[in-house]
């Protein structure tokens, strides 16, 4: 759940995230807040962050992107549309 990624984060880097939407304890939005929110108190690095979820209805992506990420991966997942946001994540980092 999204507070279990919360805790991962305070002690791991990573150089992506994807998060589901819909989790028990934190939402997918209500963790993806907290980490905006901690990347801007702490100085650190925009980690870049994909949604993932059957809600794909456009006010649903302008909620999602209005939160603070950086695109929404539909479910069922696509495998061209995963490579994509994965390689856009290490070449960013290259």
């Amino acid at each position: 759940h999204g507070a279990e990624a919360l805790n991962i984060l305070n002690s791991h880097s990573v150089d992506f995230i994807i998060s589901d939407l819909m989790m028990p304890v934190m939402d997918g939005v209500e963790a993806l807040a907290a980490i905006r929110a901690d990347e801007a108190a702490s100085g650190g690095r925009r980690t870049p962050i994909h949604m993932l979820t059957a809600n794909v209805f456009d006010d649903d992506v302008a909620r999602y992107r209005a939160a603070g990420a950086d695109g929404v991966l539909r479910k069922p997942i696509e495998i061209a549309a995963l490579q994509s946001v994965i390689m856009g994540a290490l070449l960013a980092d290259a």
